[in-house]
């Protein structure tokens, strides 16, 4: 899955398969002084950043780790002039 972020803004990936596994996730681009979270739910149907190196302000391409519940959101905030591409595939087995 993939999607290309242009302003501050939530974007989901979420499908059934996404639920404990790992999910590798990769973002480049142009930041315009953008800071990303990489959110995951924390069991009460709640959107958390992630609690290691879950904010990014540069290129990153790391594996998260997805409990039962489904799902990783990128949460964009600030600056201008956003240009990224955010790749993440998931369904890695634990």
């Amino acid at each position: 899955m993939a999607t290309n972020i242009t302003s501050a803004t939530d974007s989901d990936f979420s499908v059934n398969s996404m639920r404990e596994c790992e999910a590798y996730v990769k973002v480049t681009g142009t930041w315009g002084g953008t800071s990303l979270a990489v959110k995951v739910r924390n069991g009460n149907d709640e959107w958390e950043t992630y609690p290691e190196e879950g904010t990014q302000t540069e290129n990153f391409a790391r594996f998260y780790t997805i409990g039962d519940e489904a799902g990783i959101r990128l949460t964009t905030t600030g600056g201008s002039g956003i240009d990224l591409w955010a790749q993440v595939s998931a369904g890695i087995d634990k």
